[in-house]
């Protein structure tokens, strides 16, 4: 489950923890979701989607 709305992936995660959840994230100057030094809010940029999926 792909979303960029974290609380049903947080939902998802606690009622069906079998179903692989990917929290997506924008920072832009009209939304944000990530919120630099917040609790909680850790984001690894280790890897892109793009590493992960097959072209």
């Amino acid at each position: 489950m792909l979303s960029f709305d974290w609380r049903t992936l947080q939902v998802i995660q606690r009622e069906a923890p079998g179903i692989p959840t990917v929290y997506l994230t924008i920072q832009t100057g009209n939304s944000n979701n990530v919120q630099p030094g917040s609790p909680g809010r850790q984001v690894s940029t280790s890897a892109t989607m793009a590493d992960r999926c097959p072209a």
